[in-house]
């Protein structure tokens, strides 16, 4: 591995988003954009380069959120989703990880009451034995119609649920970038040949602990369009998860379940779909002679993505404020001269002076967004 340059295809705006959603491949720190003076390039690598000379990125899993906030926040979806009625009967497994059959069994009567039973009870001792939660978008019972028409019901859970037992088991990163497309170099060392009619992706995960690496190569048919594309589904997307699903089936053989279709959560609806019953898979379906109501308790996820106003109300105003500043500053291990660098490098401002000084030449924008990337940083350390 090596530093990640600006080029032609990677520009300083891409080195910048990296960084936010990447860490250090060596000691997993932060990452931060550096000038090479030699070859006149900006470049990404360990924010403590200088010294260590790490180079190479990996993409953290997420901790799993067990936070009463968090519980606050799942029951919150819960009512979007099953409406109220559905919560008061449910809250008293707000922020629950760990669920007996039986509990699991009273939530699937609650949110998926039409559902086959068997089909309840498969999902009941999946959420069991694996430590997942319907009511946190681990598990989801679909109702479907099958190839010759006839609604049935699928057993689903989501990607999320399937990183989550990975990074039970252990921290694991994503290496170079992935997933990405495949390079056509990469297809044929896997393969022997460029596959022209698919879009091929690949991931590459690393444990952590182990050393122990491991890919995984997905397909989507360039021909065939999948659900959800009014709200931001791609084929890119398709490939990427299905590269993803098997690579963390490679990483962690003996925990993920069988006998679940795979999907993510953000794209999953409700009637009128197929089940692949070769893969297992979510399929496109045939046109519908006649429309069908969608199970309402099935919807998309709401957007992660914060307005810039929103972010200066959810967090003190840095320009007045300076005491919450540093105090951050500390939990993320930034000294004064690192931020002012930072803060030259990325917004071009000159770093004389005090802290405050350095900040007080900063637009409005640009402080919106130190806001936003402290806290990312405050997130990614659980602070």
């Amino acid at each position: 591995m090596s530093p990640i340059y600006e080029s032609e295809t990677v520009t300083r705006e891409d080195l910048d988003k990296l960084r936010k959603k990447n860490q250090c491949l060596i000691c997993g720190g932060m990452l931060d954009v550096f000038w090479d003076m030699e070859k006149n390039k900006a470049f990404l690598a360990c924010h403590d380069f200088l010294r260590t000379q790490h180079e190479g990125i990996g993409k953290p899993n997420r901790a799993e959120d067990k936070s009463y906030e968090g519980g606050i926040r799942q029951m919150t979806q819960v009512e979007q989703e099953h409406g109220l009625e559905k919560t008061r009967q449910l809250i008293k497994y707000q922020g629950a990880t760990s669920l007996t059959r039986q509990q699991a069994m009273e939530i699937m009567d609650v949110i998926w009451p039409d559902a086959p039973s068997p089909d309840k009870v498969a999902a009941a001792i999946l959420c069991a034995s694996y430590g997942l939660n319907p009511l946190a978008n681990h598990v989801f019972l679909i109702p479907f119609k099958d190839k010759a028409g006839k609604k049935t019901w699928a057993r689903v859970w989501g990607i999320k649920a399937k990183r989550l037992l990975a990074s039970r088991k252990g921290g694991y990163s994503y290496l170079d970038m992935t997933p990405r497309l495949m390079t056509e170099e990469e297809q044929v060392k896997v393969w022997g040949g460029v596959d022209a009619d698919n879009l091929c992706y690949i991931t590459w995960l690393k444990d952590t602990k182990t050393g122990a690496e491991v890919y995984g190569y997905g397909k989507w048919p360039k021909i065939n369009q999948p659900y959800g594309l009014d709200k931001g589904n791609t084929q890119a997307n398709m490939a990427s998860i299905r590269s993803e699903s098997q690579a963390l089936d490679r990483l962690r053989p003996a925990e993920m379940p069988i006998g679940f279709a795979i999907a993510d959560e953000q794209y999953i609806e409700g009637e009128s779909r197929v089940i692949d019953e070769t893969t297992g898979e979510i399929a496109e379906p045939e046109p519908a002679s006649e429309t069908t109501e969608q199970d309402s308790s099935l919807v998309k996820e709401e957007s992660s993505a914060v307005a810039p106003d929103e972010v200066v109300e959810a967090v003190p105003d840095i320009g007045k404020d300076m005491l919450w500043v540093r105090e951050s500053l500390k939990q993320v291990k930034w000294t004064e001269p690192t931020i002012k660098s930072y803060l030259a490098n990325i917004f071009k401002v000159s770093k004389e002076g005090t802290l405050e000084e350095v900040i007080a030449r900063l637009s409005q924008e640009q402080k919106v967004r130190l806001v936003k990337e402290i806290q990312d940083r405050l997130d990614m350390k659980g602070g």
